[in-house]
C-alpha cells in the first residue's frame, strides 16, 4: 500500500452540520479503498474512527486533509 499516493473520496458531512464530523473513503493509487472512515472532534483536535486498515504513518496526513476538507465545505 503506497503511502505517497492517496486521496479522499466520497466525502460527506455528518448531521448535525454544525459539527465538524464527516465520513469518507481513502483511495490509494493501487486501487485499494479504505471505506467508512469517520473524523470527529476530540477536545481541541480530531480523531479518526473506523480507520484500522489505514497505515499508522498516514493517520496524521489523512486527518489533516479531512480537516481542511471539512472546513472548506459549507455548513447548512
Amino acid at each position: 500500500m503506497s503511502q505517497d499516493h492517496w486521496k479522499l473520496i466520497n466525502f460527506e458531512r455528518v448531521l448535525p452540520y454544525d459539527t465538524e464530523r464527516a465520513v469518507f473513503d481513502v483511495e490509494f493509487q493501487s486501487g485499494l479503498i479504505v471505506r467508512g472512515i469517520m473524523i470527529v472532534p476530540s477536545g481541541n483536535q480530531f480523531e479518526l474512527r473506523n480507520a484500522d486498515e489505514l497505515p499508522p504513518l498516514l493517520r496524521v496526513p489523512v486527518t489533516d486533509a479531512a480537516v481542511v476538507e471539512i472546513r472548506n465545505r459549507p455548513k447548512f
